[in-house]
């Protein structure tokens, strides 16, 4: 099961392997259907700030600069982690 906060990449790539590319490290079973959906619902959320990100550091100016770069900072932290 995935866990909701810490490793998200290792966890993230696991979820999403595929039986084709067996079975990871200690033999653990296949990744459930659930957390196949959690991680592609991180990915798409992830997307999704960044883009907002990108568009308020990019196109507008003033303090929403501020506003991109800290959801740039977010996202850098989530995915680190």
């Amino acid at each position: 099961m995935i866990k909701l906060f810490g490793t998200t990449i290792r966890e993230t790539s696991w979820a999403l392997s595929g039986a084709h590319l067996g079975k990871p490290k200690g033999g653990e079973a296949t990744p459930a259907a659930e957390d196949r959906t959690k991680a592609i619902v991180r990915i798409v959320i992830s997307l999704v700030l960044l883009f907002a990100a990108i568009f308020f550091v990019g196109f507008n100016k003033g303090n929403s600069q501020t506003v991109g770069g800290s959801i740039l900072g977010a996202l850098t932290g989530y995915w680190l982690k």
